[in-house]
């Protein structure tokens, strides 16, 4: 009877340890499911697909494409009579479609090409141009429709800062600043031939983003 009863008693401490056992098994089953979901995400996100190499490639190149524009062929075809700033409308077209840190990323090496190029001197060109990448994709976040409304605010403000920087170019480089020389024979004519040409970037630029935004959301497990 005794033993029976001992029997028993040992039969459902082991019932009672394998159901922990198997608890415990599961536990840590689900647990190390949920590090791997999380890390293999992680990964998933920070990474860089062959799409999105393939499109910052091609920014690259339509990077150099517009410097070579600007120091070749706009220096000698001039609307207004002087040369369009074509870059600094390139870097607020790509901000305005990516986001901050491409166009800050875009800004600084069109910046840097367009001054070891000789297309300028030692300048603050690739500091305005980063800025201007950086400010603009920060607006653009907020809103989730890039319209014409949104370019047009770009442009004017990508405009008035290029009258900026020209404006400290000739106080630093002329021995005598006229003002009212200056701004109707240098700032008024590059601002409008700035203007006009500006549309050129930004169409081109829409099309190149309007391709691999598509591509990308044919991408399985994207939303």
């Amino acid at each position: 009877m005794k033993q029976s009863q001992n029997n028993k008693k040992r039969g459902k401490r082991r019932g009672a340890i394998g159901e922990a056992v198997r608890i415990g098994r599961s536990r840590v089953s689900y647990f190390f499911k949920e590090r791997t979901a999380t890390i293999v995400g992680g990964n998933y996100q920070v990474g860089l697909t062959v799409s999105e190499i393939v499109k910052y490639v091609v920014y690259a190149l339509l990077g150099l494409l517009f410097v070579l524009l600007q120091i070749s062929f706009f220096s000698r075809v001039k609307p207004f009579g002087s040369i369009p700033d074509v870059l600094i409308a390139a870097v607020f077209s790509v901000a305005m479609f990516e986001n901050e840190r491409v166009g800050a990323i875009f800004g600084l090496s069109v910046g840097f090409i367009v001054e070891a190029a000789g297309g300028v001197g030692v300048s603050l060109l690739p500091l305005i141009y980063m800025l201007v990448g950086y400010v603009c994709g920060l607006v653009a976040s907020e809103y989730y429709k890039r319209s014409l409304l949104l370019f047009l605010i770009f442009d004017a403000g990508a405009l008035l800062v290029r009258m900026f920087t020209t404006l400290l170019y000739v106080v630093f480089t002329w021995s005598i600043v006229d003002l009212s020389v200056v701004i109707p024979k240098v700032l008024i004519p590059e601002a409008l031939s700035t203007f006009v040409i500006s549309p050129i970037p930004a169409l081109i630029i829409a099309i190149v983003s309007r391709i691999f935004r598509g591509e990308e959301k044919k991408k399985p497990g994207l939303d």
